[in-house]
């Protein structure tokens, strides 16, 4: 097979197209493994001016990173009637309460499914006037919420697009002292903790930092492509956000409740494998389990101290076993 056929070798462009992935970028080296594997051999240069026909020909929806050293590839998002009517604002919220939803049910929907369902809803809820004949979902918090900070939306817009393009972010913003900075950077996630939102950004010295977003009072896309650290995860960058840490020491929490329904729910999610619960003459409950001590214990009784009933709530410190 010559080197000018290859571009037009319809088994070739279907091959690499099903090896190539959406959600990262693959060398062309990478690529040319891949077909070895699957019986095309192919040099990597010859494979190189094939993949740059393909990233300069729309038909076939392959991207290509000139930003990096070697070159990377990946397929493009597919142009849906979902993505195209949603905005970058409203796919990063849509994503945000994904994640939301999938930390709390352990749930994560596989990638096409979820593209499908979501087209779905927006065809056939679409059409539907009245607000609350759209709703097919609704959220029950089990802790207090404070109140969200006021984002503004021209800012909100910015940083879903700038996250969407790859590109750098011009933003002001405010600090701890309320004085107003003007910074560009290359914007790597948003972080939802809490009730607030915060960017993960890498700033010109090379370090990533975070800011709220409510403390942003302007932001500005640019034309710069943006530069993502070697190795950044963002889910480990989150961790470096102040949160209650559970303690090392295990603990004991005992405590009896009259109602069944939190019987029933107890029983059905657990706090842990050593839960024990028993139900006394009276027809009052007892519970008892062993777990890691947590200002999630204490949050969790206060909720639902008077709904459940709850009564000689005690929290014992277990021997630490060597």
């Amino acid at each position: 097979m010559s080197d000018e056929a290859l571009p037009l070798c319809t088994a070739l462009v279907l091959t690499i197209l099903r090896i190539l992935p959406r959600s990262s970028f693959m060398s062309a080296t990478e690529v040319a493994k891949r077909l070895a594997a699957e019986g095309i051999s192919v040099h990597v240069r010859t494979l190189q001016r094939t993949l740059k026909i393909m990233c300069e020909t729309p038909v076939y929806g392959v991207e290509r990173n000139a930003s990096t050293r070697p070159f990377g590839y990946r397929l493009a998002a597919p142009v849906t009637i979902a993505s195209a009517r949603l905005s970058p604002r409203d796919a990063l919220l849509m994503r945000l309460s994904e994640e939301s939803l999938a930390a709390a049910l352990l749930l994560h929907p596989s990638g096409r499914e979820g593209e499908d369902a979501q087209e779905l809803l927006n065809e056939r809820f679409a059409r539907l006037k009245e607000r609350e004949e759209r709703r097919r979902v609704a959220v029950i918090p089990d802790l207090p919420l404070l109140t969200p900070p006021r984002l503004l939306p021209d800012v909100l817009d910015a940083v879903a697009t700038a996250l969407y393009r790859n590109a750098k972010l011009f933003f002001s913003y405010r600090n701890d002292d309320k004085n107003e900075h003007d910074l560009v950077a290359s914007p790597l996630g948003v972080v939802h903790h809490c009730v607030r939102l915060h960017l993960f950004y890498l700033a010109a010295d090379g370090k990533v930092r975070h800011v709220p977003m409510h403390r942003l009072t302007r932001a500005e896309v640019l034309a710069e492509p943006a530069v993502r650290p070697k190795n950044f995860l963002l889910s480990e960058a989150a961790r470096t956000l102040p949160v209650p840490q559970d303690g090392k020491n295990p603990v004991r929490l005992t405590f009896a409740f009259t109602n069944p329904a939190l019987a029933r729910m107890l029983a059905e999610t657990p706090f842990g494998p050593h839960q024990r619960i028993a139900k006394t003459d009276d027809g009052t409950y007892t519970l008892s389990v062993i777990l890691r001590d947590s200002p999630r214990i204490y949050a969790w009784i206060a909720l639902w101290k008077e709904t459940g009933g709850i009564t000689n709530a005690k929290v014992e410190t277990l021997a630490q076993k060597k």
